[in-house]
Order: structure tokens, then C-alpha cells, then sequence
């Protein structure tokens, strides 16, 4: 399912509203649990990556790289927020 950048900004927007509360204030109040729930997500999709690397699935390998980067990035800067 391809969706336009608008799309998921509109979904993205309409989650958002849902919870009632700005995305910085539910990272805020959330902050544990999301480090938590990102090492998880960023442990294993570094297994898969590596796994997909050493079948020669460049393809699945790059994907779970690009998924653990952004949990990288996202837990540096939770991180730099203490």
C-alpha cells in the first residue's frame, strides 16, 4: 500500500488527536518505556540485518539497517535529553 506524503502526515495527525495530547508531551511522559521499546526494536532489527547480510539479502539487510538507524537516532536523542 503506497500512500502519499499528505496521507500519512494526515494519519499521522488524526493518531495524534486520538491520544489528546501533543507527540513531544506523550514522549515526555512516555520516555521509558519508548527507550525501552527502541533498544528492543533496534537490537532486533540489527539480528535481522545481519542475518539478511550473511544469506547475501542485500535487499531485506539494507531495510532492517534503515529500521535500526532510526531507532538509533531516535534513542541518541532521548538520550541527549537525559
Amino acid at each position: 500500500m503506497s500512500s502519499s506524503p499528505e496521507e500519512r502526515e494526515r494519519r499521522l495527525n488524526n493518531l495524534g488527536s486520538s491520544f489528546g495530547r501533543d507527540l513531544d508531551v506523550e514522549i515526555r511522559r512516555e520516555k521509558i518505556t519508548l527507550r525501552e521499546k527502541l533498544t528492543q526494536d533496534f537490537e532486533r532489527e540489527i539480528a535481522l540485518a545481519e542475518a539478511c547480510a550473511s544469506r547475501d539479502d542485500f535487499a531485506e539487510a539494507l531495510y532492517h539497517r534503515v529500521m535500526a538507524d532510526m531507532a538509533h537516532r531516535i534513542l541518541k536523542e532521548l538520550e541527549m535529553d537525559g
